[in-house]
């Protein structure tokens, strides 16, 4: 038995993944922000109410405190929470960008100041965008056509990196240049 956590956890996937993983005698904490871009969410989970070991933490991926406290318990981490939509992402794209990026960091750095085991990220086709050749292999040339598919490739290359860098004030040298050096 474990205790795993899954942002976004009441959309389709994250919804069908929670009822298995319960099923399963796991704790889980679905910690969702229940936009308005999907209707139905809380139906979704309806089926978990009142299992022992299923817990429902309405938070938004951009709290981090509150992320992080929701976090503490866990030891898996399943990050499933975006803004997604092709569509939305082109008339907000900037609301997009930060969910999608800022919100992947924020999950990032909760789960690594928790100590988290193990994170998973669910990315998506979109990272790909039109690809000929059907089914898409994991190898094929990632080249998102969508500020949606844009900032999901954003969200894998933040969790792909080795080092989260963090700027405090200005890291330049006297003369203007940047200093690369100034890694905290």
């Amino acid at each position: 038995d474990r205790r795993i956590m899954i942002t976004g956890g009441a959309g389709f996937i994250g919804s069908h993944l929670a009822e298995r993983l319960v099923a399963q005698g796991n704790d889980v904490t679905v910690y969702d922000g229940f936009n308005d871009y999907y209707n139905g969410k809380c139906k979704n989970l309806s089926r978990l109410r009142g299992e022992a070991n299923f817990k429902l933490v309405k938070g938004d991926i951009l709290d981090y405190p509150y992320l992080c406290k929701a976090m503490t318990s866990s030891e898996i981490v399943f990050h499933l929470a975006a803004q997604p939509g092709v569509r939305y992402s082109l008339l907000n794209p900037a609301e997009t960008n930060r969910v999608n990026t800022t919100g992947t960091l924020n999950v990032l750095e909760a789960a690594q100041e928790n100590g988290i085991e193990r994170l998973v990220n669910a990315s998506s086709s979109s990272v790909y965008g039109d690809q000929v050749e059907l089914p898409i292999g994991e190898t094929a040339e990632k080249k998102p056509i969508s500020i949606y598919g844009a900032t999901k490739l954003a969200a894998e290359a933040i969790e792909k990196s080795d080092v989260i860098f963090i700027t405090v004030g200005t890291p330049c040298q006297d003369d203007g240049r940047i200093d690369l050096n100034f890694i905290v």
